[in-house]
């Protein structure tokens, strides 16, 4: 009787051993599948930070380069102070623009600038001497002028690029601008390319 039992208590036995294996190595087959994923994901972070940092990398060194240029410019201008710290060119420039019957911007613009190298950017004599030499310059009466020859260019039948604060100005002189040719479009940097005058 013992050996009749023990045949079915050995197959169980069997078969949960069976079933445990399998169980286990099925356990074993799903975390290895985890792990295989995880470690596709670190080797995707790990491409990934060091394109960013072949990335970083080029950019510092851009930098740098700039930062050198920029050292050497500042080198410069110290250099420049320097030399124009006496006040001797201002002086020069001063006594030039003063001994001239009509002084030109361009005078003022270099007392302008040699001041403001000298002194800084909060030198109000700087300051008055770009402001004078942009007076003198009278760049509204000149664009005026430009805006009129581009109009009458225009008038001619030859295509061209007239900006669209040609109308203001036009306009603000007495000029009335005329309506632009249906044919005509405007163009993406805000400039109307008309073949007729305004």
């Amino acid at each position: 009787m013992k050996r009749k039992l023990l045949v079915p208590v050995l197959f169980l036995l069997l078969i949960a051993i069976i079933g445990g294996g399998g169980w286990y190595g099925y356990q074993q087959f799903t975390r290895l599948q985890r792990l295989e994923g995880e470690l596709e994901v670190l080797r995707a972070e790990k491409e990934r930070l060091q394109q960013q940092a072949s990335t970083t990398a080029v950019e510092a060194d851009s930098k740098s380069q700039k930062l050198t240029g920029l050292e050497h410019k500042a080198r410069e201008l110290d250099a420049a102070k320097a030399a124009l710290a006496s006040g001797v060119a201002v002086k020069i420039l001063e006594a030039a623009v003063k001994s001239s019957k009509i002084p030109t911007a361009e005078q003022y613009l270099a007392i302008g600038a040699v001041r403001m190298i000298t002194n800084g950017g909060s030198d109000q004599e700087a300051t008055a001497a770009y402001e004078r030499a942009l007076q003198l310059s009278n760049w509204p009466s000149s664009m005026r002028l430009a805006c009129a020859a581009q109009v009458g260019i225009a008038a001619t039948g030859r295509a061209i690029e007239i900006p669209n604060d040609c109308d203001r100005m036009l306009a603000a002189s007495g000029v009335v601008p005329t309506a632009v040719a249906p044919d005509s479009a405007a163009g993406q940097d805000g400039t109307k390319d008309s073949g007729v005058a305004r």
